[in-house]
């Protein structure tokens, strides 16, 4: 692998080397990189680097076709699979799967330090496995350093520690190393109505609601750049195969049964805009495509599967990528780009659909929220983003009121967290009222937990705040014109407080 190393990547490997030459057994480090900038080479430098003396580091990385990407970027023809997997065996790289079931056999495995590719996957039963049996450090490298919900989140990092970034989406976006696709919702399928089961939309019922769609979701289909279409699952896939043929659109197919030399044939057609790509979550992690149109039909509540669908787009090109999303993914899911997508795009989605009754729903920043319902907050770029405002009696004195606050905007990882105490100062005789010192916002960080906190009343505001809110709200970033509650309006004295503009 002669390859002239970035800046980053050159930091990223420093960093591992630097984490083996001083780890103690079971000691864990997390590197994380966007998709597209060259995460297997970041391991594969760190693996080389560390062994220049045994062959002791192995990698693991959760998929064939990440094995056949790592094998070429070290200078291998591709050949058949089981060629492929014993000459990735000899350059100790082996899927978690095979590389368990060989601990558990005996296998004279010599290991001293593990490479865990894709490594958001550890919290998997086989990698606990690989654990249990090896007991070594281990660096994870992944895009996407997070689980499907805050609870799995605060478990994978609890594990591996808080994420070194090699490079952050900003940043690899300002530097031109990850470029941002073009971005159009296309309402077919409001998700919002779709059924939950075990953290993820019934495919059954997602597949009925685009069925309902089929028409309108082949008029998307066009053969003018290398195009993929994500499929919820098989059925799905079948029926657009039936109607792709009735209406002559030449389309390929990739799943994970699919063999490596019809998956070679099929990326071939996508690439040349031979034919249309289908594919049900395949060319996702560690593909390395020239992907140019992704046509989204898989609506998703997991933030790593949709960061790591869209990054197949995001590599650097003079051809602009686009990105058409058919569901709530994109609204749903844009604050892990970290600012990166453009206010516009974002707008777009959300007016595309009504207000969701899952509003809110991330994996970063809200641990402590719990089952509390945000506001809607209208900001003056067009985007909506979402606010928590919560209160609780002072536990050491009673008198007093706590409140928090988190302001979520849809455009970025890290909710704004502000909190404030209301002081009861004691009866006026001449106001003949109670007197409270309201106190003012201060910016925080997000509590360990909030219980026995209430949200506030969702109530009308009154003619002077309401004249407050046209006279300030534009100055912090919100939209003057909108109609606010007095749960909303918190925002604007939040933002004015702690000295803060959404943009």
């Amino acid at each position: 692998m002669n390859f002239k190393l970035h800046y980053f990547q050159d930091n990223a490997v420093a960093r591992g080397l630097d984490f083996f030459d001083t780890a103690e057994r079971d000691d864990k480090l997390c590197i994380a990189s966007p998709t597209g900038t060259g995460k297997s080479i970041m391991e594969w430098h760190t693996k080389i680097k560390q062994q220049r003396h045994d062959k002791t580091t192995w990698i693991i990385t959760p998929r064939y076709e990440i094995i056949a990407g790592m094998l070429q970027k070290i200078g291998h023809t591709i050949k058949s699979k089981a060629h492929n997997e014993r000459l990735a065996f000899q350059h100790q790289i082996c899927t978690p799967v095979k590389f368990r079931n060989m601990l558990m056999k005996g296998h004279d495995i010599r290991i001293k330090r593990l490479i865990v590719d894709e490594g958001h996957h550890y919290n998997a039963e086989t990698y606990s496995e690989i654990e249990a049996l090896t007991r070594v450090p281990a660096i994870c490298y992944t895009a996407s350093p997070y689980r499907g919900t805050p609870k799995g989140t605060k478990t994978f990092r609890d594990m591996w520690g808080e994420p070194y970034w090699a490079i952050t989406y900003q940043k690899a976006y300002e530097e031109d190393y990850i470029n941002m696709p073009w971005c159009e919702t296309v309402p077919l399928v409001d998700d919002d109505v779709i059924s939950i089961q075990n953290g993820e939309f019934v495919v059954e019922a997602v597949t009925s609601e685009y069925t309902s769609r089929i028409e309108d979701v082949l008029k998307l289909f066009t053969l003018d750049k290398p195009t993929m279409v994500s499929v919820p699952g098989h059925l799905m896939l079948d029926i657009l195969e039936g109607m792709c043929r009735k209406h002559k659109i030449p389309t390929v197919t990739v799943v994970s049964e699919t063999a490596n030399i019809d998956r070679v044939a099929a990326f071939d057609a996508c690439i040349n805009c031979k034919a249309i790509l289908l594919q049900i979550n395949v060319v996702s992690e560690g593909v390395d495509l020239p992907i140019r149109r992704l046509i989204d039909l898989a609506p998703t509540l997991s933030p790593v599967k949709w960061i790591q669908q869209l990054g197949r787009i995001m590599r650097p090109s003079d051809e602009v990528a686009e990105y058409i999303c058919t569901n709530r993914n994109l609204m749903r899911h844009a604050y892990l780009l970290e600012g990166c997508m453009p206010p516009m795009f974002i707008a777009q989605a959300q007016q595309a659909f009504p207000i969701s009754n899952r509003m809110g729903q991330r994996v970063l920043g809200l641990e402590a929220i719990g089952k509390f319902q945000p506001v809607e907050m209208p900001m003056a770029n067009g985007m909506t983003g979402f606010i928590y405002v919560m209160a609780s009696q002072d536990p050491n004195n009673s008198a007093n009121i706590i409140e928090y606050a988190a302001i979520v905007h849809p455009a970025l990882q890290e909710p704004i967290w502000a909190t404030k105490v209301k002081i009861k100062k004691g009866y006026d005789p001449v106001l003949q009222r109670m007197v409270m010192d309201y106190g003012k916002w201060e910016r925080t960080t997000a509590p360990a937990d909030l219980k026995g906190f209430k949200s506030i009343p969702t109530e009308k505001v009154t003619v002077p705040m309401a004249n407050f809110w046209k006279r300030a709200a534009k100055g912090v970033g919100l939209d003057r014109d909108a109609e606010v509650t007095r749960k909303n309006f918190q925002a604007l004295p939040i933002l004015l407080d702690i000295g803060l503009r959404l943009h």
